[in-house]
């Protein structure tokens, strides 16, 4: 089968790289780059072959890692390479083992399952995540288009041959996480998809930044495979035509006819990607093609075994890609042991999920680089379709913090949170992380989550808080102050100190159908709501008892959940009215004035930042509308009239390339890092 020595030869390759003697550099240093627990799998997968010498019956994870050894060699010949390996651990001088000893200390008779992989997921997780070779894409990267690698990793994987790309995520920390997070669907577990969708994904071009010849010895003709399952389904495996001549600084294209590497329906799960550079057309064979899809498919089998563990700890690693590096390491072994040649250039797995697919329908341009005896720069293409989520998922979107007199930098597409909600979510920067508030589906209890910069938290609940409208957040004091309106109708308010929420109090009499505002203005909170015709407004701090309110009625009625800026010292009011216009008003003397002539669906929504306030709004056409108004300038004219009321006259409308904004409602927005997020819950 695998390769062209005899099965002997095969066993004997296996032996010495066991014991640190691999005859291939790159094999020697990828399998001795692990940490204590390093190469657990390829362990696993040898200790479910000599159980199955044995006639013992393999564990569900013995059996899935068994099943690559199948795919590339006889039955006979995967019971002779566990007698191989029962021989070697027996044998082997202390610390000459490539494999750890929570596996080769366990005899014949004691399987190693999936409860046991679950014990050490956190050490494999960390060990994973010091892998020079190991890079995690950022999801905001990836929606902003910032595809470039880190030059650190792009040089780790010439060291040892492979590396590992997936997406960074918490798949969460507790088990009290993750009962606060039903229904709200997790990084591994997203909330349901209603249908499936095509995946297709292409290799457009690559670049030669040093071609394999380079090194010396080696030939100047290169081609590419890949093996790729979407959802669990195995896609074709693919063999590109074979580049000839080539040199440094080329860009290389990819036949029309022969680029596509995956093209699937997909209805859920991870797309598990491996992809390797050859030297020259010497492994184009059905075991090759066969083994690359088994351990696809085993990456998937193992994270799906997992998943049904609650409180599984996979930080900062997450939990597939944790499981795709032990994997390729597999790979990397088995190829040692089952080939004569040394044409693999470098190999690559790539774990995307579905949030980063629908990334990818309006970003789909991605760089990967493959260096090993030659480094090439390889260009992909998302060319599927939009996965498909249900109505109230929630997204979240950014770009470069405006500046004056701009309305700043592109959007970024849309991130699929992978949770749901029945209205607006909250957003505030608090303490250099961003956070978010909303009413999760299935019951209106308000939870909580977290952004790093890297991933956002698993979803917590606050106390017994439920609401089925949009709540609101400010920061206050250093504390993160959450107002909302309780299914009494009666509005509440707590705060949040970075560890825990207090008790959350009704807050005076206010009751309302809307959702309320909060804002703070030098160095005082204000909120406001909506009863009826009467707007409220009330100012206090947060160590002073009894806030200072004010109430009246409008000429124009006040029509939905108002929103709440800021002059200097100043709260600013802005709500719609009856007629659907937006009208500004101050607290103080309840003076409006109506905003241009825009009229919107929806409640708009008001952010402060700086010496500017900025306002979203739902224009007719169903498109959402920024605007902004230069609030410092016009109180350093006070007493001339007051411009702080006037929104610049051009509304910008959010969208980015084939991408427009039309959530159901108006999105919440805030600065956070010197860039402008906005948060919405989707249509269907």
């Amino acid at each position: 089968m695998a390769g062209v020595q005899s099965s002997q030869e095969r066993i004997e390759r296996l032996k010495a790289m066991l014991t640190g003697r691999s005859s291939n550099r790159r094999t020697g240093a990828a399998l001795a780059s692990s940490g204590e627990l390093g190469n657990l799998l390829l362990g696993v997968a040898l200790h479910g072959a000599d159980r199955l010498r044995e006639n013992r019956l393999p564990t569900d994870l013995e059996m899935a890692l068994v099943a690559a050894l199948h795919a590339a060699i006889d039955g006979e010949e995967v019971k002779a390479w566990g007698a191989a390996y029962r021989e070697v651990v027996q044998s082997a001088d202390p610390g000459t083992l490539v494999v750890p000893e929570v596996i080769t200390s366990r005899p014949s008779s004691s399987g190693y399952g999936v409860e046991d992989l679950a014990e050490v997921i956190p050490q494999l997780s960390q060990e994973a995540g010091r892998a020079a070779n190991v890079s995690l894409l950022t999801a905001e990267d990836l929606a902003a288009g910032r595809i470039q690698e880190d030059a650190a990793f792009v040089e780790a994987m010439r060291e040892t041959g492979f590396a590992v790309t997936g997406g960074a995520r918490y798949p969460g920390t507790t088990a009290a996480a993750a009962a606060g997070s039903q229904d709200t669907g997790t990084a591994q577990n997203p909330a349901p998809a209603a249908d499936s969708w095509r995946v297709r994904l292409e290799m457009e071009n690559f670049y030669v930044e040093r071609a394999v010849g380079d090194q010396g010895g080696g030939r100047d003709e290169i081609y590419f495979t890949a093996a790729a399952s979407a959802g669990g389904k195995k896609g074709e495996p693919f063999v590109s035509e074979e580049f000839g001549k080539v040199v440094k600084g080329q860009t290389r294209t990819f036949s029309s006819n022969n680029k596509v590497f995956l093209d699937q329906q997909c209805s859920g799960g991870l797309v598990v990607a491996s992809i390797q550079v050859w030297e020259a057309d010497q492994s184009n064979a059905a075991w090759y093609a066969n083994l690359q899809k088994a351990l696809n498919t085993t990456i998937e089998r193992i994270d799906a075994l997992l998943n049904n563990p609650v409180a599984i700890i996979a930080d900062p690693t997450p939990l597939p890609v944790t499981i795709a590096y032990e994997v390729t390491k597999v790979f990397v072994a088995l190829m040692d042991a089952l080939r004569n040649d040394d044409d693999l250039s470098d190999t690559r797995t790539f774990v995307l999920s579905r949030d980063d697919m629908a990334i990818l329908t309006h970003q789909p341009n991605l760089e990967w680089n493959f260096n090993g005896d030659g480094h090439h720069i390889l260009r992909v293409r998302y060319t599927g379709e939009r996965p498909v989520y249900p109505e109230g998922s929630i997204e979240i979107i950014s770009r470069a913090q405006p500046t004056g007199g701009t309305l700043g930098g592109a959007w970024s597409v849309p991130i699929p949170l992978g949770w749901k909600t029945r209205a607006t979510p909250a957003l505030a920067s608090y303490r250099g992380d961003l956070y978010t508030v909303f009413s999760r589906s299935t019951d209106n209890r308000l939870v909580w989550s977290r952004y790093d910069g890297t991933a956002w938290s698993t979803p917590r609940i606050i106390g017994s808080a439920a609401s089925d409208r949009p709540c609101a957040l400010a920061v206050h004091q250093d504390q993160l102050h959450l107002m909302y309106t309780g299914g009494d109708s009666k509005v509440y308010h707590g705060w949040f100190d970075g560890q825990q929420w207090s008790p959350l109090q009704p807050f005076l009499d206010w009751k309302t159908g809307f959702g309320p505002a909060l804002v703070e203005v030098h160095n005082h909170l204000w909120a406001a709501a909506t009863g009826g015709n009467t707007v409220y407004a009330a100012k206090w701090k947060q160590n002073v008892t009894g806030p200072v309110t004010r109430q009246a009625s409008p000429s124009g009625a006040a029509y939905g959940a108002p929103a709440l800026g800021s002059s200097t010292f100043k709260a600013i009011l802005d709500h719609r009215q009856s007629d659907d216009s937006i009208c500004s008003r101050f607290p103080d003397n309840w003076t409006g004035r109506e905003v241009r002539s825009w009229r919107t669906r929806h409640a708009p929504t008001v952010h402060h930042s700086g010496s500017y306030d900025w306002m979203a709004h739902i224009g007719t056409d169903g498109r959402v509308y920024l605007s902004w108004r230069d609030t410092h300038k016009a109180y350093d004219e006070y007493p001339k009239p007051k411009t702080e009321w006037e929104w610049t006259n051009r509304a910008e409308v959010i969208e980015q390339g084939t991408w427009t904004c039309t959530p159901l409602e108006t999105p919440a927005h805030t600065t956070h890092n010197r860039r402008l997020y906005a948060i919405y819950h989707t249509q269907a």
